[in-house]
């Protein structure tokens, strides 16, 4: 039970970094909807500005979950080497236990990386919809 209730708990905090992807997508592709729609002027076929899209955004989530199971597995590996104490009249335990289970592991790495490419979707969606013309119009654009 345990370590499905920290699986869960881990999952939400995915999640949340998630939506923390997505909204950061979708800036991207807000900010950039004169240069999307350049591409598209030009020629770039509509799934190639989705893979831009879809590339950055996995870059994005391969570094926070590379960096997060890094960090993960350097406290983990640290606190199994230097167990924290506890209060031993308080818990029936004298120290804080730590394990690195790989299985455990891969699934939260797994789930983080489900997430992030659930979170690219919109946004690569949203930067298929831009127009061209419509693209370029606008602040400094081109005039029609």
């Amino acid at each position: 039970l345990e370590k499905w209730a920290f699986f869960i708990i881990l999952s939400l905090i995915i999640l949340v970094a998630g939506f923390n992807v997505a909204g950061t997508m979708t800036i991207i592709v807000t900010e950039k909807t004169r240069e999307i729609g350049l591409l598209l002027a030009l020629g770039a076929s509509r799934l190639s500005i989705l893979g831009i899209f879809l590339l950055e955004g996995w870059i994005i989530g391969a570094a926070g979950v590379l960096g997060g199971g890094l960090l993960g597995s350097g406290l983990i590996l640290w606190f199994t080497r230097h167990p924290l104490p506890l209060p031993g009249e308080v818990y029936f335990i004298d120290s804080l236990p730590a394990r690195l289970s790989p299985s455990l592991y891969l699934s939260i790495a797994g789930a983080a990386v489900l997430v992030a490419f659930l979170a690219l979707v919109l946004p690569g969606l949203e930067a298929l919809r831009r127009q061209p013309l419509e693209s370029l119009q606008g602040e400094g654009g081109i005039r029609a």
